[in-house]
């Protein structure tokens, strides 16, 4: 007997909630690491930054070692950002992945 429309949409709906619930804690937690760890890179740029300026204020380094050590402190911090932006995609992944087989697995069910 082939299902009605609305059987199908009424276990959609009722999964949709999980969907939500799923997707909404995974942005929670990921808000609160990332506020954490932009606060953290922060502070050791900023260290950085005075250490570096104190440096050449005190004659310990020429202009073009500070532009320098400056332009590689940034290039680091990119490095570190990029490496988030791919653990992001990942975790997008496996969230995608988890959606994707809740709606199969409830779906399916009423086959």
């Amino acid at each position: 007997m082939p299902l009605k429309d609305d059987k199908i949409l009424q276990v959609w709906n009722t999964i949709s909630s999980d969907i939500k619930q799923l997707v909404a804690e995974v942005v929670k937690s990921r808000r609160a690491y990332y506020e954490r760890l932009v606060r953290d890179l922060h502070e050791q740029m900023q260290g950085d930054a005075v250490r570096y300026t104190r440096l050449l204020s005190d004659g310990d380094l020429t202009k073009d070692d500070y532009e320098l050590l400056m332009q590689s402190r940034f290039a680091q911090l990119k490095i570190e950002l990029l490496a988030e932006a791919s653990i992001s995609k990942s975790k997008f992944d496996e969230i995608a992945g988890k959606v994707l087989r809740i709606g199969m697995t409830a779906l399916l069910a009423l086959i």
